[in-house]
Order: C-alpha cells, then sequence, then structure tokens
C-alpha cells in the first residue's frame, strides 16, 4: 500500500538520483574530452561546477522539508541534463551553466534521499544497503546508456562524415589543396582506433593553415560542423538520464514528511 511505497521511495528515488549522474559526470566529461577536444585542465574546470554547486546547495537543505528538498533537487539534476541533451555544439559556458544546476540538485536531493534509505538500520548494514542502491543506479544506467550512445555515434558518425566532406568540397580553397587535404583526412579518419576521434586540423595545418586564412577558415569550419554533428549524437543517452532524475523526483514525492 502507501506505507510501503513510503519506505521504498527514498531507495528506488537515490538508485535513480546515481542513475542520473552516469549522464551528470561520465557523459560530460566524455563529451568535453573526446568530443570538444578540451584539454584535461579546462575540462576538469568546466566539470567542477558540479561538485562546487553540490556542496554550496547542500547548505540550503535544512531550509527544507525533506520532501521539498529531494523533488526539487532531483527536478533540478533533470533540468540540467536536459539542458546538456540540448547542446546544439560545442559551448563551454553552456555546459558550466547545466553542469551547475546539476549539481545544486544533486547537493539538495542526496544527503534527504540517503538518510530516507538507511534509515533504521544499523552502521554496518547501512554501509553496505547505502553501496548496493548506488552501485544499482550506476549499473542500471550504464546498461541502457551504452547501446544507446553506441548506436547514435555509428549512426552520426557517418552523418559527420558527410557533412565534413561537404565542408571541404565547397571550401574556397584550390582544388589542388582540396584533394590532398581530403586524402589526408581519409588516412586519419581510418588509422583512428575504434572510439577515437583523430585530429582532423593537422592534415590543414600541414599544408599551410597557420599562414592561409583561407585554409584556416575552412579548418574551423569542418571541426566545428563535425564537433556539432557528434555533440547532437548524445542527445539520446541525456535525455534518458534526465528521465532518471524526473523518476527520482516523483519517487521523492513518496516521502514520508516529519510529524510537526
Amino acid at each position: 500500500g502507501g506505507g510501503r511505497l513510503s519506505r521504498l521511495a527514498p531507495g528506488v528515488g537515490l538508485a535513480l538520483l546515481f542513475a542520473s549522474l552516469v549522464g551528470a559526470l561520465f557523459l560530460s566529461v566524455l563529451l568535453l574530452v573526446t568530443v570538444w577536444s578540451l584539454p584535461p585542465i579546462e575540462g576538469a574546470l568546466v566539470v567542477s561546477a558540479l561538485p562546487v554547486f553540490a556542496l554550496a546547495a547542500g547548505r540550503l537543505t535544512p531550509a527544507l522539508s525533506p520532501r521539498q528538498a529531494a523533488a526539487q533537487g532531483a527536478a533540478l539534476v533533470a533540468l540540467g541534463l536536459a539542458a546538456l541533451a540540448l547542446l546544439p555544439g560545442p559551448s563551454e559556458g553552456l555546459a558550466v551553466a547545466a553542469l551547475a544546476l546539476c549539481g545544486s540538485g544533486l547537493g539538495l536531493a542526496v544527503p534527504v534521499l540517503g538518510q530516507g534509505a538507511l534509515a533504521g538500520l544499523g552502521s554496518l548494514r547501512a554501509g553496505l544497503v547505502g553501496v548496493g542502491i548506488r552501485h544499482l543506479g550506476l549499473v542500471l544506467a550504464l546498461a541502457l546508456v551504452a547501446p544507446v550512445l553506441s548506436q547514435a555515434l555509428d549512426r552520426d558518425g557517418r552523418r559527420a562524415l558527410l557533412a565534413g566532406t561537404r565542408v571541404v568540397l565547397d571550401g574556397n580553397v584550390p582544388l589542388a589543396t582540396k584533394v590532398p587535404i581530403a586524402l589526408d583526412l581519409r588516412d586519419a579518419l581510418a588509422q583512428a582506433k575504434e572510439g577515437e576521434i583523430p585530429d582532423l586540423s593537422r592534415p590543414f595545418d600541414a599544408r599551410g593553415a597557420r599562414v592561409d586564412a583561407r585554409l584556416a577558415q575552412l579548418r574551423d569550419e569542418l571541426v566545428t560542423t563535425l564537433e556539432g554533428v557528434l555533440t547532437r549524437s548524445f542527445r539520446g543517452v541525456f535525455t534518458l538520464c534526465a528521465l532518471f532524475a524526473l523518476l527520482a523526483s516523483l519517487a521523492a514525492l513518496r516521502l514520508r514528511e516529519a510529524p510537526p
């Protein structure tokens, strides 16, 4: 009945929230480093918005009821993940804002759901149950996210290749320069390991892009086009993780309020 649902709600909500964390942390890092090719330090600075805002939001928890903190926090995580899903292309500023929303939501919801899920358990049992709930959420997300992302990257990888070919063919550079660059790009893609995005600016730089403004413009257009297509490949998995957070918010609404 309703009482049993209320008892299960914190654990279910916590597991779903950790499932959404796969998007807020793992997928965002993958997007920043692998697709946007950000240097590790710059990528770390972007992702640091998550823990910084989580710590800041944790101080607001006492001002809210447990149900409000958990439900509103999970909703903020869903909103942040939805913002990541709607990114049209590389944008460090928008990524920071989205991760700040995710971090704020986690800071509000995780402590409340954790306390509710482990209430009444001894310290040893509480530790085991807490670890089990978190792992359950992470495993659930990875099992669902991995095939969705793999299929999307396979599909959009071909789209990116076609879009990149169109950019090169339409570029305002001599045909005698386009052909060697196209062959170099083909070789770079063929030699790249599975799941690796090669440095596609190198063939342009080797042909004089550092001193030729038209060639540099073509290089930048190609990289921007490919990064945009691959960024949009993450929409499905970010949306899936946002759905986990939204379900966690619904579960949080079943939390029992402390008697006045």
